[in-house]
């Protein structure tokens, strides 16, 4: 929740629903418990939900479970993270936080930034959610077939593939 604006009344509420474990759409379209479900039990008028997850219309279903109660912003994250276990997450790499560009973004964009999220608005976010599929879809498998996690793409050995995803990225954004 936000800070109590100057002048009382209710402080406007703000959300983030972050990466969960993977779930298949049709289940998550039906399910009524888990992050979502409690967000969206909560929502108001003015609660904004910024929704970080990957995939094709994360967005319409965080949209379609608020019922028309606030409003959400398409946000994709840029940090280097493996999942080690529940409750344990390696950070590899400082990143930027991406938000569609929408009412209350650039608030939203200065606290993420406050935070240490460095928090950007983007005017054109269906370009970026397509230009990180195609970086995902090229360096996740080159980390598979190499035997490294995310985080290990700096390592040496690497250094011609690095070269492979950069031409690779420059070539599908053409």
């Amino acid at each position: 929740r936000g800070a109590r604006p100057a002048g009382g009344g209710p402080a406007p509420q703000s959300a983030v629903l972050g990466r969960g474990p993977p779930v298949p759409r049709r289940t998550m379209a039906r399910r009524r418990g888990g992050s979502l479900g409690a967000v969206a039990s909560l929502a108001r008028g003015d609660t904004v939900l910024g929704c970080i997850r990957n995939g094709h219309d994360s967005e319409g279903i965080a949209l379609r479970a608020l019922r028309g109660r606030g409003l959400v912003l398409r946000a994709i994250t840029q940090f280097g993270a493996i999942f080690e276990a529940p409750g344990l997450i390696n950070f590899t790499a400082a990143g930027y936080t991406l938000l569609e560009d929408g009412p209350r973004s650039n608030a939203i964009a200065q606290l993420l930034s406050a935070s240490g999220l460095d928090g950007r608005v983007s005017p054109d976010i269906k370009t970026e959610i397509w230009r990180k599929l195609i970086y995902n879809c090229v360096i996740n498998p080159i980390t598979s077939i190499a035997g490294f996690e995310v985080g290990g793409m700096p390592h040496p050995a690497l250094a011609p593939r690095q070269q492979l995803v950069t031409c690779a990225v420059r070539a599908a954004a053409l």
